[in-house]
């Protein structure tokens, strides 16, 4: 199985990119800083669609996380 990291994609077109991906047959891990919601809404959408996702809490401009 392939994976993908995807920074902030939770909304907008890191958002789009996680379901294609997912799509694609990917298993995406969805990154996050402050919109858990988001987050967790993106990884209910590619489950119910029978693809893969996680969620993964952290600030990329914070190379000590």
């Amino acid at each position: 199985m392939k994976y993908a990291l995807v920074t902030g994609g939770g909304r907008g077109i890191g958002r789009e990119t996680c379901v294609k991906l997912s799509e694609m047959g990917y298993f995406v891990i969805i990154n996050y800083n402050n919109s858990e919601q988001a987050a967790l809404e993106v990884k209910e959408n590619i489950v119910s669609k029978g693809g893969k996702a996680s969620i993964m809490k952290f600030d990329v401009s914070d190379n000590l996380e």
